[in-house]
């Protein structure tokens, strides 16, 4: 389950980078960024928390 926990972490981590480019990108804004990392850690926790609950 390990690895299944990297895949998620690695994928979560992605999409609130990409996230995060295309939000300062798009809109030249720190808060945007700021937000887009934020969503990017709370993303990489629920991954984290979804395999912790099939490892049960």
């Amino acid at each position: 389950m390990k690895k299944a926990e990297g895949i998620c972490s690695v994928i979560g981590s992605l999409v609130g980078a990409i996230g995060t480019g295309v939000a300062i990108y798009f809109t030249g804004s720190v808060w945007c960024s700021i937000i887009g990392f934020l969503g990017f850690m709370i993303g990489d926790r629920i991954g984290k928390v979804i395999d912790d609950s099939k490892e049960e």
